[in-house]
């Protein structure tokens, strides 16, 4: 299957996939290592990686490798790979046309055939072959002002939006309606957002020149609501900066992070163990006889003893109605019982750990 996919792809390149089609930690590694066999790069020769500040980039395991084969991780700041990523720069535009291309001649070549994943890596060849030249990588890095050194390529109109940006320094938890949105609160500017003067023209007809609201014309916008009456203290978001991810801080905090994931994946896994448990005890119990007990009733001030052979006829929802799904027990009287929205079947309010009022679906529904 790995062969029929890479049929005809560029040399020396190497295919891998994910579940959801994005890149993830494991993915990021194997580049790594296919990229260290390219450069080369050991402790005592060292390379510079200029990567953005993805999650999968920024791991334990990534770390780990690159420091053992001396490859040097420098982060860009956010929102800035249009113009300091060099392939975003010069490449990517250009491959991505270069690609469509192929695909357009392809299925003007072959009409009524579909362009199957065994076709993607010749596809992309020739459109690669295309556009991937020395010069397009020279100017990447000249363009974005890493090689040579150039901080004069932006002006100050482009850095505008982070000094906008910065001007807003919001508290975290604080009140929608105490947010400084930056507008002027003087009632002349009030008066000018409301009202739209009409500009003045000829009169005719004795015809006066009237203002109009602008909430007659267009519904203004308006903060949201949402938090305004909450007392919960959301926490920050760290803010993410340009960082040489290789350096020795580093390494505590990846490692506090990798803890966290395990002990998270542990949990998860553990839970999975307890809904098989408590399945399998359900159908034990569902499986169960019940003793044969006997039981008096009243008929016409008769009494006759009636054995549970009637119990045959019953349906199977109402043997199962007086067992509790979680616990396989009875109940007792005047106890709190549930059902589940989905499969119907009945559970103690006390295992099942709701109230009376709360939408109640078992762990198997979920």
């Amino acid at each position: 299957m790995q062969k029929d996919r890479m049929r005809n792809g560029p040399p020396g390149a190497i295919n891998n996939c994910s579940k959801n089609g994005w890149i993830d930690e494991n993915l990021f590694v194997s580049w790594l290592e296919h990229f260290q066999a390219f450069v080369k790069s050991s402790i005592e020769d060292p390379v510079l990686l200029i990567v953005d500040n993805h999650s999968t980039h920024c791991t334990l395991q990534a770390f780990n490798f690159c420091k053992r084969h001396g490859i040097l991780i420098l982060t860009i700041p956010p929102h800035t790979s249009h113009r300091l990523q060099p392939l975003d720069v010069t490449f990517y535009k250009s491959l991505k046309t270069a690609y469509n291309s192929e695909c357009d001649k392809y299925l003007k070549i072959h009409p009524g055939e579909k362009i199957t994943p065994n076709l993607l890596a010749e596809l992309f060849n020739n459109a690669y072959s295309r556009v991937a030249t020395p010069e397009k990588a020279i100017k990447g890095f000249e363009v974005a002002g890493i090689f040579p050194y150039n901080p004069d390529v932006f002006s100050d109109e482009d850095f505008v939006p982070a000094e906008t940006l910065a001007k807003e320094n919001i508290a975290a938890g604080q009140n929608v309606e105490n947010l400084n949105v930056g507008r002027s609160e003087s009632p002349e500017c009030r008066q000018r957002e409301n009202y739209l003067v009409a500009t003045p023209k000829k009169a005719t007809n004795n015809q006066e020149v009237t203002q109009t609201s602008f909430a007659d014309i267009l519904q203004l916008p308006s903060c949201s609501k949402i938090g305004q009456n909450s007392n919960k203290v959301t926490k920050p978001r760290q803010k993410q900066h340009s960082d040489i991810f290789t350096s020795t801080p580093n390494k505590c905090a990846l490692e506090e992070k990798e803890s966290k994931k395990k002990a998270k994946l542990e949990k998860q896994k553990s839970q999975s163990i307890a809904k098989v448990c408590k399945r399998k005890v359900f159908e034990e119990n569902k499986n169960e006889k019940r003793p044969e007990t006997k039981r008096k009733c009243k008929a016409n001030k008769n009494i006759y003893e009636l054995s549970d052979d009637s119990d045959k006829y019953e349906s199977e929802d109402e043997v199962n109605a007086d067992i509790c799904l979680i616990c396989g027990e009875f109940g007792k009287d005047k106890e709190l019982w549930l059902r589940c929205n989905i499969c119907n079947q009945w559970a103690h309010a006390a295992c099942a750990g709701k109230g009376r009022k709360e939408l109640f679906v078992c762990d198997f529904c979920e």
